[in-house]
């Protein structure tokens, strides 16, 4: 058994008078991707008979910033610290300035540096 997981569509419904209810006519239209939070699918041929104005575009995961980017930040502030002496607000002005440049709250202190 596979674990794919596939989206259907109701186009429409049509009355059974012989059981007396509305049979939902459906189409399948894609499956959930893996690891997806239920909100992202693969659209197939019939998601696009159905939904013709639709655009699709690729959807790109944010990018994630690398250790070595973070790492690269707190090494140059101790060569800063260490080469004028601030060992003793080193500490203080080090933790501020790395929480700025690592979060990109603002792009001052990249002129600093």
């Amino acid at each position: 058994m596979g674990n794919n997981i596939y989206v259907l569509f109701e186009t429409g419904r049509v009355y059974d008078p012989k059981r007396r209810f509305n049979v939902p006519q459906r189409a399948t239209i894609g499956k959930l991707l893996p690891g997806a939070d239920d909100s992202l699918m693969q659209p197939n041929e019939k998601f696009l008979e159905l939904f013709p104005k639709r655009c699709l575009e690729q959807v790109e995961p944010a990018p994630v910033r690398s250790n070595t980017i973070s790492v690269g930040t707190f090494l140059a502030l101790d060569s800063v610290a260490k080469e004028y002496e601030l060992l003793e607000f080193k500490c203080a002005i080090g933790n501020v300035m790395n929480f700025i440049l690592v979060n990109e709250i603002i792009s001052l202190p990249y002129f600093y540096l």
